[in-house]
């Protein structure tokens, strides 16, 4: 697993903020060309995916494609069909006290994104949001989960063979790699994991957003996007045959007539 320094993080950085300084992602033409070439990727390596989501988690060839790699084709289909029609501002009434002007929303992306995905579904959490990070014209770096080293291989060389670094970046994850990569100055964090693991991220990303306020007021504040475990009332509808989905069983409870103590 390679090891990144502070340094290497700041750089890339600079280089993904410069390429988004310069435009290079706002057109339409841009983000469907790399929606388009994520696809190419991902089914020329479907075979490769296969064999490390089997090697990591023991996961059947149908079950890697119906729970990973088929739902995130299935998301860039569905991106791809919407995606100018999302670009589009949206027009609004304007208020009496400026009645002779017009009134639009129009939606611009946050910049440099950093997207933390966990083990359990390995490629969907990890590359799904990086189609909604790219179809919203961000840069992006992706740290996989290191409890998946295989699969986690596969996918930095897709993206690696795929996007230039200072548009997508790909880490080996660990634990030391995201600690350096939550206190680097991203402009939005999206977070799949632990509740406990999301404590860490939220109050590093909180921390970033009072630094940047400090330096400018006007800033934009830093987010975290935490998805919490499942409740144990719905834990049994949230397993796969391979493993569990996203179990997290506060307590247990048990009938005397079925289990006597």
């Amino acid at each position: 697993m390679e090891q990144l320094t502070n340094q290497f993080i700041q750089g890339l950085l600079r280089k993904q903020k410069q390429y988004f300084s310069e435009n290079h992602t706002l057109s339409l033409e841009f983000r469907r060309a790399a929606l388009l070439k994520l696809r190419h990727a991902i089914l020329s390596g479907q075979t490769e995916l296969e064999r490390a989501l089997f090697e990591d988690l023991g996961k059947h060839p149908q079950e890697c494609y119906t729970s990973e790699i088929g739902f995130v084709l299935t998301e860039i289909t569905h991106t791809l069909k919407h995606l100018k029609a999302w670009m589009k501002p949206i027009r609004k009434k304007s208020p009496m006290y400026v009645f002779s002007s017009k009134s639009r929303i129009e939606k611009q992306p946050y910049g440099s994104v950093l997207i933390m995905g966990p083990f359990n579904y390995p490629f969907q959490l990890l590359i799904a949001p990086l189609v909604a990070a790219i179809a919203a014209g961000n840069c992006a770096v992706l740290s996989p989960s290191e409890l998946t080293p295989h699969t986690a291989a596969v996918i930095k060389m897709l993206i690696s063979d795929c996007f230039p670094s200072e548009f997508v970046f790909c880490t080996d994850g660990g634990i030391e790699n995201n600690d350096k990569l939550l206190h680097s100055r991203f402009d939005k964090i999206f977070f799949t994991g632990s509740i406990q693991v999301g404590k860490i991220v939220m109050r590093a990303a909180a921390f970033s957003a009072i630094e940047q306020r400090r330096r400018n007021p006007d800033a934009a504040v830093s987010h975290s996007v935490i998805f919490s475990t499942i409740s144990p009332p719905h834990s049994e509808q949230n397993f796969s045959p391979s493993l569990a989905a996203c179990p997290h069983f506060a307590h247990t409870r048990r009938r005397s007539t079925i289990f006597p103590p």
